[in-house]
């Protein structure tokens, strides 16, 4: 998946839930890229991706979740 850089922010972190409302699980760690490929997902599984953009590595003042892709 891809999407657009936010302003003020340097770093993504990526989630994914199985529900569009339900327990979101973070993929990897923060990251500078604006592109992910999810190695782990489950054939035949429906995920909801969601993305927090953030300020450092740290995930200091992480923003709201994305709309879910």
């Amino acid at each position: 998946m891809t999407w657009s850089a936010v302003t003020g922010a340097s770093y993504y972190r990526v989630y994914r839930a199985t529900t569009s409302a339900g327990t979101k699980t973070a993929l990897g760690s923060w990251q500078t890229s604006c592109t992910y490929k999810d190695s782990g997902a489950t054939a035949g599984t429906t995920y909801y991706y969601f993305v927090q953009a953030a300020v450092n590595s740290s995930g200091t003042r992480p923003s709201d979740y994305s709309a879910y892709d």
